[in-house]
């Protein structure tokens, strides 16, 4: 349905480690940390750091579920 801001899936390459948080993604977009099995909301924004071959990149993901690839 309109308005369609979903982007394309991105896939993380074999051998990629990603720092421990558990992100649940909602059917409305919106998006909730996992803390010790309960959803709670994102007040600022989560920070994900994913490895691999030596090299990091960051990612951050607020509560309406924006992502953003640093």
């Amino acid at each position: 349905t309109r308005p369609n801001f979903d982007g394309p899936v991105r896939a993380l390459p074999t051998g990629a480690t990603v720092t421990t948080s558990n992100i649940q993604f909602s059917p409305d977009g919106t998006a909730n940390e996992v803390v010790a099995g309960v959803p709670q909301v994102i007040a600022t924004v989560v920070t994900l750091t994913i490895t691999r071959e030596g090299k990091s990149k960051t990612v951050t993901i607020n509560g309406i579920g924006k992502i953003q690839l640093q």
